[in-house]
């Protein structure tokens, strides 16, 4: 493939020319400039792709027109803004497709409605794209220059779906690339002559692996990062989207990064935004205008919020470290990087000079003098001052320094000395030499040091040698407690402690396995039969034997004592009483006590209800009265054995001019204490009890409401009943009516006797 090249002393008067930005108005929001170089080969023909690509373009338009000044390149580029047709293929003008401008949908949907989709023979020139990109000059007015506005933030997207290529332009067209040379700097800056080459083998087909020529392909992609190195060096940063399979990944990432747009730091293969589908495509778009959209640090307003510069920070550093800086008004500034600091010893490289703690000392003394010593990672060593050393007898120097000269010499260098150590673990008599230093050396026999004299073991040796063998004892234990044990002749003696005994029933826990008691039964028995009982607590409780029991009448010998059913008479009760029950073959039978019968009028309570005579007994014109049936008396008469009271002819069992008291006697009535019911109160000799005073003398009625009740008690006292009962009464009324009726017949019958 063919590239148009320029000479270096162009590009580097470029890349040097930048005009002044206008100052903008304290938070004005300026909007930014984005060129898309829109790929327009005729591989894009593959599937739907182009139509995808403009689809996408037009929904970034629609969502950011209205803040994002947008312009339109396509490349190769056959067609000037006016619609008449170029034959330019490999070669660009400097003329917009679409102008950059706010509100560009309309243009740009207008465009490509009327300019149609490539030919498949078109190339894919991103390099010649970038070549006249960076070439322009702002003087251009509204052509390409614009891109390069000094008063907005300018930006350039790369979209294509191929690799760098002017293979049919080369072969079939201009033959652009055949002849001629060009002059650059090479990488290491050495000016070189190259000739023009091919980017593709013309005997290949685009389709096979070595259609492009590698070392081409390689010249071209450092062409392309230099132009793109450019624009960024002029404040123009270059983003890069790749879609499809048939990208040049290696191009395109080395493009994003050099183009200041990489995705994120430290990024290796996916710089750029590779896309497969046009979801994909228009995702990657619209980031990259959030991207320009977003504030930086350059004293603009970029997001219009109404704020510059707002809440933007980032990571700097000193020779000590890292930390964040803060922006203002577009400028970084408050760096909390640490900073350097003077040395110290401390074990930290505080001037952050790659040292630690270097070139420090100080002075420093001992006992014998003074000094210098040095900072060695956070201490202080190498005292030059001179050390106390061990003294030494005899030298007649104060060797440790501490004022005193040849002290702590036990000996005198030379001298000999019994002394005992062990060979084996078995004590041993030596010999002990003082040493230059004034102490005894090792305890030595026939050149050979003896060990120490050792803690005494169970060996049969005297280990300690204090002249005793096996002189020591040691903890031991059973599971029942702990006690000691006792060396003897080279072997340890039983333990002394309690061992554990077979489990019986004592309340202690013989066998030492925490259990108190456990499991112990034995054979019991009881009158009534034989069982097993247990121990608890050192007592044998729970016998399962039957136990004897009450005996109940159920034709058993419960309290087994040989006979069933024994000595069961028991107390019982029915209404009327008490009585007696017994048990026939484990049945128990009737109670003995008087059943309730029907009532009936004879002074007992038959029916046993607590009541006496009571209910209707007697019939129409008498009432049960002291257990019989009386009549009302007639002219206060009555016949047979029955005498008058209250009315009625009753059987009375006290004499006449007596009474029934409340005790049980009969008394003669209205006497001092003949009053049961009722008061005294008009001291006559027949003194009226009832609660309100009559004035009368004479017999007391018994009526319940006006007359005071002298005769009568209840049933079982000593002279009988004489008190008319309140549930067998007459009403007050019909008795009165009754006597009455019979006065006045009795007084009828004794005028007619007169007549």
């Amino acid at each position: 493939m063919k590239h148009y090249r320029i000479g270096l002393v162009l590009m580097i008067c470029t890349m040097l020319w930048v005009p002044a930005r206008p100052a903008a108005a304290a938070n004005e929001c300026i909007d930014p400039n984005v060129l898309v170089l829109f790929d327009y080969s005729g591989s894009l023909l593959s599937g739907n792709q182009y139509q995808d690509a403009i689809d996408s373009l037009k929904s970034l338009a629609t969502d950011y027109q209205s803040q994002i000044r947008f312009g339109l390149m396509l490349f190769p580029y056959l067609t000037d803004a006016a619609g008449t047709n170029k034959t330019y293929k490999c070669t660009f003008s400097t003329e917009l497709t679409v102008p950059l401008a706010l509100n560009n949908l309309s243009a740009i949907s207008s465009f490509f409605t009327k300019f149609g989709a490539p030919k498949g023979t078109y190339d894919t020139p991103m390099l010649q794209a970038f070549q006249v990109v960076t070439n322009s000059s702002f003087s251009d007015g509204t052509k390409l220059g614009q891109i390069k506005d000094p008063g907005r933030r300018n930006y350039v997207i790369l979209f294509t779906d191929g690799v760098q290529d002017c293979c049919w332009d080369e072969l079939n067209g201009t033959q652009y690339g055949v002849t001629g040379s060009f002059s650059y700097y090479d990488s290491t800056d050495q000016w070189v002559t190259k000739d023009h080459q091919l980017d593709c083998n013309p005997d290949k087909k685009y389709y096979e692996s070595d259609y492009l020529i590698q070392d081409e392909l390689d010249l071209n992609r450092q062409q392309i990062a230099s132009y793109v190195t450019a624009l960024k060096n002029q404040g123009i940063l270059t983003f890069v989207v790749g879609l499809g399979t048939r990208t040049d990944p290696i191009t395109l990432n080395l493009l994003a990064k050099k183009g200041g747009t990489e995705r994120y730091a430290g990024c290796v293969n996916d710089c750029y935004y590779q896309v497969a589908n046009k979801t994909q495509l228009t995702e990657a778009f619209k980031d990259i205008a959030r991207i320009v959209k977003t504030e930086v640090c350059d004293g603009i307003d970029n997001n219009c919020d109404g704020k510059i510069d707002e809440n933007l920070t980032r990571n700097c550093s000193t020779k000590c470290g890292g930390g964040t800086e803060t922006c203002n008004m577009g400028k970084w500034e408050g760096c909390n990087a640490p900073q350097p600091q003077p040395e110290v010893c401390d074990g930290i490289d505080n001037n952050c000079d790659g040292k630690i703690d270097e070139n420090l000392t100080r002075s420093c003394s001992t006992k014998c003098g003074t000094g210098v010593e040095t900072c060695n990672n956070g201490k202080w060593v190498g005292c030059t001052a001179r050390q106390p050393e061990p003294e030494k007898c005899g030298d007649g120097i104060d060797n440790n320094c501490d004022g005193k000269i040849d002290e702590g010499c036990t000996c005198t260098p030379g001298a000999k000395q019994n002394c005992k150590g062990t060979i084996s673990g078995a004590c041993t008599e030596g010999e002990q030499v003082c040493d230059q230093q004034g102490q005894w050396g090792p305890c030595s026999k026939d050149g050979n040091v003896l060990a120490p004299p050792q803690e005494e073991i169970c060996d049969g040796k005297d280990n300690d040698c204090d002249g005793v063998v096996d002189n020591i004892e040691r903890d031991c234990s059973t599971a029942c407690g702990s006690g000691k044990q006792v060396c003897k002749q080279g072997n340890w003696e039983e333990c002394s402690a309690p061992k554990p005994e077979p489990e019986i029933c004592d309340g202690k826990d013989n066998d030492c396995d925490g259990k108190i008691d456990e499991d112990l039964t034995r054979a019991c028995k009881t009158k009534c039969g034989e069982g097993v009982e247990t121990c608890v607590d050192g007592k044998w409780v729970n016998c399962t034997a039957p136990q004897p029991q009450p005996e109940i009448c159920d034709g058993k010998d419960n309290d087994c004592n040989g006979i069933v059913d024994d000595n069961l008479v028991t107390q019982c009760s029915t209404n009327c009483g008490v009585g007696l029950q017994t048990c026939d073959n484990g049945v128990p039978s009737d109670c003995s006590s008087v059943q309730p019968v029907k009532e009936v009028c004879d002074g007992l309570d038959n029916d046993c209800n607590g009541k006496v005579d009571d209910g209707d007994l007697c019939g129409p014109g008498s009432i049960c009265f002291c257990g019989s049936c009386s009549t009302v008396a007639v002219n206060g008469e009555c016949f047979g054995n029955r005498k008058p009271f209250g009315g009625y002819c009753v059987i009375d069992n006290c004499p006449v001019g007596t009474i029934c008291t409340d005790n049980g006697d009969c008394e003669p009535h209205d006497g001092p204490i003949d009053n049961p019911n009722g008061n005294d109160v008009d001291a006559g000799d027949k003194g009226n009890d009832s609660i309100t005073p009559d004035g009368n003398n004479g017999l007391d009625t018994a009526d319940p409401n006006t007359g005071g009740n002298d005769g009568g008690s209840e049933a079982g006292n000593k002279c009988g009943c004489r008190t008319i009962q309140s549930n067998s009464a007459l009403p007050t009324s019909t008795g009165f009516g009754l006597l009455g009726f019979f006065l006045l017949l009795g007084l009828l019958r004794r005028r007619m006797k007169q007549l």
